[in-house]
């Protein structure tokens, strides 16, 4: 009904996905991602680090309708700089592979 009515709503789900170390297999959430892929106009950021966490954050708070953020539990390496530029849509390109 939230995506019907176009509402601005932000949400935020943490502990996801098949890492989350001493809470064990039981409290792997999975099913969170084709949730709200499902939810018609709906946006979902998965940031990796500390600094896409925070702008995925900032990104969700200016993007209208439904936004999901997926968090991790475990520590992670810090892969992107301060000054590292997100867009919906358009994501930055870590390296290149050969082909």
């Amino acid at each position: 009904m939230g995506a019907i009515s176009q509402s601005n709503i932000n949400l935020v789900g943490s502990h996801c996905g098949v890492s989350i170390g001493e809470d064990g297999p039981s409290q792997m959430g999975l099913e969170d991602l084709a949730l709200f892929r499902a939810v018609p106009t709906a946006t979902v950021f998965y940031p990796s680090d500390a600094v896409s966490t925070e702008r995925a954050v900032e990104l969700a708070a200016n993007t209208r309708g439904i936004c999901y953020l997926r968090t991790s539990r475990p520590n992670t390496a810090v892969i992107y700089d301060n000054d590292t530029v997100f867009k919906v849509s358009a994501l930055p390109l870590l390296r290149e592979f050969a082909q």
